[in-house]
C-alpha cells in the first residue's frame, strides 16, 4: 500500500498597502512652508547679527571717546610705560614729565644766556681796560694799513662830530609838519568861559532899539525915564564900534521888570551886566528871611478846653464852633474870685484841663471842686444824650 506524503505549501503574504494621510499637494505645501520658515529664521538671524555688530561698534567708539586725546595715539608699550593707575593719573604723569622737560630746557637756555652775557661782559671789561691803559693796538684791514696815520688822526674828530650831532636838538622849524592842520578828530578839551551866574531877568531895551513882539512884528521902544542920555551915548558907541543890535527876550506882562541902574560907559562894551554872585545870594537870603518873619504862622492853634471869664452873669460865647460840635450847648461854673469857667462837656481832655487849671491860678480846694463839677456836668450831659437813644 502506498503512502502519500504531504508537503507543506508556503503561501507568500502580499504586502500591505499603506494608505498615506497626506496627499501629494499637501506634501508640497508643507515643504514650501518649511522653506519659508527657514528663510524667515535666516533673515532674523542676520538682522540680530547686524544689530549686535552695530552695538559693539558703538560701544567701542564710546570707550575710545572716553579716552583722553593725548592717549589715543599711543601704542600699548608706551601706554604701559606711562601708566599711572588710571586714565587721569596717566595724563597727569605725562603732563608732569613734559613740564619737567620744558623747565629743564628753559633752565639750560637761561644758563647758556647768562654764560654768554658774562663772557661778553668780561670781554668788554678787558677791552675797556686796554683802552684806558693805551696798550691796545687797533686792528685794521690790510687795505687800510697804508693810511694808518691818517685814520688815527681822523677817528677822534669823527666820533666828536657824531656825538655833537646826536646831542644837538632838532630845530622847531624842522619839527613842524609841512602839511596843514589834520582833518582827523582831535581830543581837545571843551572848557568854555561861562558867566558865574545867569541873571534872572532880561536887560532893558535901549532907545531906538528894535525888538520883536510875541507875534514876530518889530517894535521900537521909547527910552526909559532917567536913562535917555546914557542910552543915547551907549547906542552911539555901540554903533561906532560895530556891535550888532540884539533882541530882547519876551517877558510875561504880569511880571514887572526889576529896576536896573543906568548904563555907564563901562557897561557899553557888553550888552549884559552880570551881578556879583555873593551880593545877589545875600539879597535873596535877606528877602526870604524877611518874608518868613512877616508871614503869620499857618499852624492852627488849639482852642482852650475851658475859658476863664470875669463876667459871671453875662452869657459866655463858646469857642470857635467846629462842624461836629456846632449845636452843643456850653456849660459854665462860677468861681470864688468872680470869674466863670465855660467849657463843652462832650469835648474834654482831662490832661489839658489839668494843665489849664494849673495855669489859671486856682487853689487846690477850688481845683478839686471844679474837677468834681466838671465830672458831674459830663455825666449829666452823657445821660441826657443816652435818653435820646432809648427806644420806647
Amino acid at each position: 500500500m502506498s503512502t502519500k506524503t504531504r508537503r507543506p505549501v508556503a503561501l507568500a503574504t502580499p504586502p500591505r498597502k499603506v494608505i498615506s494621510r497626506y496627499t501629494q499637494a499637501e506634501k508640497e505645501s508643507l515643504l514650501d512652508n518649511y522653506d519659508l520658515e527657514v528663510a524667515d529664521k535666516t533673515r532674523a538671524f542676520h538682522i540680530q547679527l547686524g544689530v549686535s555688530l552695530q552695538a559693539f561698534l558703538l560701544r567701542q567708539e564710546t570707550e575710545l571717546m572716553r579716552l583722553p586725546r593725548e592717549l589715543r595715539g599711543m601704542t600699548l608699550s608706551d601706554l604701559e610705560d606711562k601708566w599711572g593707575g588710571s586714565w587721569s593719573g596717566t595724563v597727569q604723569r605725562i603732563a608732569r614729565e613734559r613740564m619737567e622737560r620744558e623747565e629743564g630746557a628753559r633752565r639750560r637756555a637761561e644758563e647758556e644766556a647768562a654764560a654768554v652775557a658774562a663772557a661778553e661782559e668780561e670781554n668788554d671789561d678787558v677791552v675797556k681796560g686796554k683802552r684806558k691803559r693805551g696798550t691796545g693796538a687797533t686792528i685794521q684791514s690790510p687795505e687800510r694799513k697804508k693810511n694808518a696815520r691818517r685814520d688815527s688822526a681822523q677817528t677822534p674828530s669823527t666820533n666828536r662830530s657824531k656825538s655833537s650831532k646826536a646831542r644837538k636838538p632838532r630845530s622847531k622849524a624842522s619839527q613842524t609838519p609841512s602839511k596843514g592842520p589834520s582833518t582827523l578828530p582831535q581830543n581837545h578839551i571843551f572848557n568854555p568861559i561861562l558867566p558865574p551866574i545867569t541873571p534872572g531877568y532880561a536887560r532893558q531895551a535901549r532907545m531906538n532899539e528894535i525888538t520883536f513882539s510875541a507875534n514876530g512884528s518889530p517894535i521900537v521902544l521909547p527910552p526909559n525915564k532917567g536913562q535917555g542920555t546914557a542910552t543915547n551915548t551907549n547906542t552911539s558907541k555901540s554903533k561906532s564900534k560895530g556891535i550888532g543890535i540884539g533882541a530882547v527876550s519876551p517877558i510875561s506882562p504880569s511880571r514887572p521888570l526889576p529896576p536896573l541902574p543906568a548904563l555907564s560907559d563901562s557897561d557899553s562894551d557888553s550888552e549884559l551886566d552880570l551881578p556879583d554872585p555873593a551880593e545877589l545870594e545875600a539879597k535873596l537870603l535877606a528877602r526870604q528871611s524877611t518874608s518868613t518873619a512877616s508871614q503869620p504862622s499857618r499852624k492852627p492853634k488849639r482852642a482852650p478846653s475851658i475859658i476863664f471869664r470875669h463876667a459871671p452873669l453875662a452869657p459866655i460865647p463858646a469857642p470857635a464852633p467846629t462842624p461836629s460840635a456846632s449845636t452843643e450847648p456850653i456849660s459854665t461854673i462860677p468861681l470864688s474870685d468872680g470869674r466863670t469857667i465855660a467849657f463843652n462837656p462832650l469835648q474834654m481832655d482831662p490832661k489839658v484841663i489839668d494843665e489849664e487849671l494849673e495855669q489859671g491860678g486856682l487853689s487846690g480846694e477850688e481845683k478839686e471842686l471844679v474837677r468834681k463839677k466838671v465830672r458831674e456836668e459830663v455825666v449829666h450831659r452823657l445821660a441826657g444824650m443816652m435818653e435820646l437813644w432809648k427806644v420806647a
